[in-house]
């Protein structure tokens, strides 16, 4: 199999208008065109896709390649973490599609363990 590879990254909720707002109808329409343009990938090929798990673009990405593997679309999720334990360690509230999306991907790497004064220091944006 010819495996092709695209990458999620993009802004955090917080730089939307919408904020968290999920329901928004702003929100709604780029989820919407997100859907499109992946599911368009997967027409051109593409096999692999690659998050980094953050909160917003990345994860919203990552719930849509979720949802076409279960769907039956023969292609993988991998999360790329920047750090062990960024679940624990991340001053930001996780919820429950960070969460699913790090137990339900492919495959999950971590980039480099952060240790504790590097948590302290300000390594973790907030």
């Amino acid at each position: 199999m010819n495996e092709t590879t695209a990458a999620f990254t993009g802004p955090r909720p917080h730089r939307f208008p919408f904020g968290t707002n999920e329901q928004h109808p702003e929100c709604v329409a780029l989820k919407s065109s997100l859907r499109r343009e992946i599911e368009g990938l997967c027409d051109l090929g593409v096999t692999r896709f690659l998050t980094g798990a953050a909160m917003g673009v990345d994860i919203w990405a990552a719930e849509i390649v979720l949802d076409l593997i279960a769907a039956g679309r023969e292609i993988e999720l991998h999360a790329i973490v920047p750090f062990h334990d960024q679940e624990e360690n991340s001053q930001r509230i996780i919820n429950a599609a960070m969460l699913s999306c790090l137990l339900h991907a492919t495959m999950c790497w971590c980039l480099k363990k952060l240790t504790p004064k590097a948590a302290t220091n300000g390594a973790i944006p907030t």
